[in-house]
């Protein structure tokens, strides 16, 4: 399955790329789900881990934990900007 066709990846990458560096995981699965045209299969988090092993974000520090922040990669910045 290409999880950029869904639509909870775009927002997710929208989202991070809004708050780069400043959201946790929480914040942006709390933000993401807001959203009425977010699929809630697979969730939310599921695919924001995905578009980390994909390279379309990265995480500080790498190993993660609840206080680690989320960055969109130059790879996500042109999925965004591909898909506007």
């Amino acid at each position: 399955m290409n999880h950029l066709n869904l639509n909870s990846a775009r927002r997710i990458l929208q989202t991070v790329a809004s708050n780069n560096g400043v959201f946790t995981w929480y914040s942006i699965v709390k933000t993401v789900d807001q959203y009425e045209d977010v699929e809630r299969l697979p969730p939310p988090f599921y695919i924001l881990q995905e578009l980390i092993q994909h390279g379309y974000l990265k995480l500080e520090p790498p190993e993660g934990g609840n206080q680690a922040k989320y960055w969109i990669t130059e790879t996500g910045l042109n999925t965004i900007n591909k898909n506007l």
